[in-house]
């Protein structure tokens, strides 16, 4: 199947974003950065070892594997902002209290 170029960067920018996405989501389950990098290096050493004479194809793959990886090291960092903080700790009870819903708001005692 041929694709154009045009297509080609379609499906890139298609999977930049969704790599993007799978690393907010990583945020908002608190994965540290460090994990990142050495469970790429693990998916490349268990295809280096179940697939010998693989070369090429081994290079490449560990080229994309860790492409991805930096991106996703790159969204977990940019995306860690105080409101995704603040939604995984206990501090979101506490923020939603004190600020109120986020409409700027804040209700005391049913009196807006």
């Amino acid at each position: 199947m041929k694709v154009s170029p045009g297509e080609h960067l379609q499906i890139c920018l298609r999977m930049t974003e969704l790599i993007s996405a799978l690393g907010l989501r990583h945020v908002g389950y608190g994965i540290p950065t460090e994990l990142v990098g050495p469970f790429a290096n693990c998916f490349v050493e268990v295809l280096r070892e179940n697939a010998p004479g693989e070369d090429a194809a081994l290079e490449g793959f560990e080229w994309s594997i860790k492409l991805v990886a930096k991106i996703l090291i790159r969204v977990i960092q940019e995306g860690s902002t105080i409101v995704m903080k603040v939604g995984n700790s206990d501090l979101y009870t506490t923020y939603s209290w004190k600020y109120g819903d986020g409409t700027g708001i804040t209700r005391y005692n049913g009196i807006a």
